[in-house]
């Protein structure tokens, strides 16, 4: 086994052990209730790497049969995130029932969005069924790291606005989904332009860097939930938040 398989290895694993620890500590500090779908996102990462790295030292596990259920995983997975991406939305807008009413809205907008986008990508894909499964897949997930992102950059510049603390859970949880879809943004856009260019030794170096940047989201994440979680402030004594005017304007256009 060469020193990529081995540290490859390593990167696949581990951040799934670790994992358990991020699950195990939320139920502790009982942030089930607060965060419902990022544990349940916890608890699948870990059982989906359980059973993919049992089946790779399964020989009697054919590499399409393996295939399709790294593929099904990844659906779910996807969905999941998407999932948390609403979680965290609500829990930033708890608040402002306006504000997260149209929050909702748009989330649920965007996903049909995506759906449709992903349709017309599959529809110019070749004529083979994996092939539109594959091209759907890569556009969802192109879009959702798009999302992930933008969610990531609008709580770095307004996280005073929305009273959050930079050692807040929600911000933390963020934070770590942020930095692993930047890159993975990253490695899907580069090997998608520059593929056929792309060395086996440049694909490799992509594929640890991504691998290891989820190691570093899931370091992330313990490291928020280890430490202690400062008080909310209160937004209405922030001078400068328009936050209670947004709302306040949303519900009174809802209400028309």
């Amino acid at each position: 086994m060469n020193l990529y398989k081995i540290v490859g290895l390593y990167l696949w694993i581990a951040p799934h052990v670790l994992l358990a620890v991020v699950a195990v500590l939320m139920i502790r500090k009982k942030l089930f209730t607060e965060f419902p779908i990022f544990l349940s996102y916890a608890l699948f990462e870990v059982a989906q790497c359980a059973v993919l790295v049992t089946l790779t030292f399964m020989s009697s596990v054919s590499a399409q049969q393996y295939f399709y259920a790294h593929l099904v995983s990844t659906i779910i997975s996807t969905a999941l995130r998407f999932g948390v991406i609403s979680e965290i939305f609500q829990n930033v807008f708890r608040n402002y029932s306006a504000l997260s009413g149209l929050g909702k809205v748009l989330l649920k907008w965007a996903t049909a969005l995506l759906m449709l986008v992903g349709a017309v990508a599959a529809a110019y894909a070749s004529s083979s069924s994996l092939d539109r499964v594959l091209a759907t897949l890569y556009v969802s997930g192109l879009a959702m790291n798009l999302v992930q992102c933008g969610l990531l950059l609008l709580l770095f510049i307004f996280s005073r606005s929305f009273g959050l603390s930079w050692r807040n859970y929600v911000f933390g949880i963020a934070l770590g989904l942020g930095l692993y879809s930047a890159i993975e943004l990253v490695n899907t856009t580069v090997q998608s332009q520059f593929g056929p260019v792309l060395t086996q030794g440049n694909i490799q170096f992509l594929n640890l860097l991504l691998m290891g940047t989820y190691h570093a989201a899931v370091l992330v994440w313990i490291a928020y939930l280890l430490a202690p979680e400062p008080a909310l402030i209160n937004l209405k004594a922030v001078p400068a938040n328009d936050l209670e005017g947004w709302n306040h304007e949303l519900e009174r256009l809802l209400q028309q």
